[in-house]
């Protein structure tokens, strides 16, 4: 039964799915031609033409990415919405599943959405990047860059290797995702304590959400930046991960906290509470 939720989910999503796909890969193909435009030749004619056309492709892309990103959450938070709090819920919630399949179900359909939407934002920046490497290459000799130099240039700097960092870089971004989902569906659950205007008491619930993570980062910024300063009173220098690194850390596990408690305040709204629109 589990199985079969999943694929409901994924169905009533499929749509939005493929809408973001064509902004998504639009914006990545506009991108791409923008790029090839790029000749430094033509900045004798046209001052700062390079330049102009390259902030074209940055502001083009971001754009594309943020409708995508932001689109992805408001899709998850309206289709658990939908399904758990108005009418469809009375059939949702007469499914022979427990109210603990049901959201892991859901959870499980929202996360591969999620999981999907960014390996495919990964692809696009890749071919982005791809795309400036072959094209700056005809105006530009790439082939002396030594690779090898920069990897361990970067661990100087940063003070951890590529791999470790890409690796951890992944790990903390599924760790995220799967976070997010749960806060936006936790969020929607506590808007359902107002009788009315269920949907703002959702986006109340969500902005302090963020609050309190900017809170708690401001707070967990102090401890670096007082690193910081007694390093450049000692004439140390602190690499970029024992700066950044328990920053992250602290962040990810606020996420994980408040994620599993949102996961519960689910159960309990879907068991205890509920109130169908």
């Amino acid at each position: 039964m589990l199985s079969k939720l999943i694929k409901h989910e994924w169905r009533a999503m499929r749509k939005y799915f493929l809408i973001f796909f064509i902004v998504m890969a639009v914006t990545t193909a506009l991108s791409c031609i923008t790029l090839l435009f790029i000749n430094p030749a033509f900045d004798d004619v046209v001052i700062g033409f390079s330049t102009l056309l390259f902030m074209a492709v940055i502001l083009l892309y971001y754009l594309g990415m943020i409708v995508c990103s932001i689109g992805s959450n408001v899709v998850i938070a309206v289709r658990f919405y939908k399904s758990c709090y108005t009418d469809e819920g009375y059939l949702t919630h007469t499914l022979p599943v427990n109210s603990n399949q049901l959201l892991i179900g859901k959870t499980i359909a929202y996360f591969l959405f999620s999981l999907i939407m960014g390996a495919l934002m990964v692809l696009s920046v890749l071919l982005i990047i791809g795309t400036g490497f072959a094209h700056f290459g005809t105006f530009v000799d790439l082939s002396s860059i030594d690779f090898s130099e920069l990897t361990v240039a970067m661990k100087e700097e940063t003070g951890i290797d590529l791999i470790p960092f890409i690796l951890f870089l992944i790990v903390y971004c599924i760790v995220i995702s799967l976070a997010n989902i749960l806060i936006i569906t936790g969020c929607i659950s506590i808007g359902q304590l107002m009788s009315k205007h269920r949907i703002l008491g959702a986006l109340l619930a969500y902005f302090g959400f963020y609050m309190i993570v900017q809170i708690v980062s401001t707070f967990a910024s102090i401890p670096m930046t007082t690193s910081i300063l007694k390093a450049e009173l000692s004439g140390t220098t602190m690499t970029m991960w024992e700066v950044l690194g328990p920053v992250y850390l602290l962040v990810g596990g606020l996420y994980v906290v408040i994620a599993a408690i949102m996961y519960f305040i689910n159960i309990h709204m879907m068991t205890k509470r509920l109130n169908l629109e």
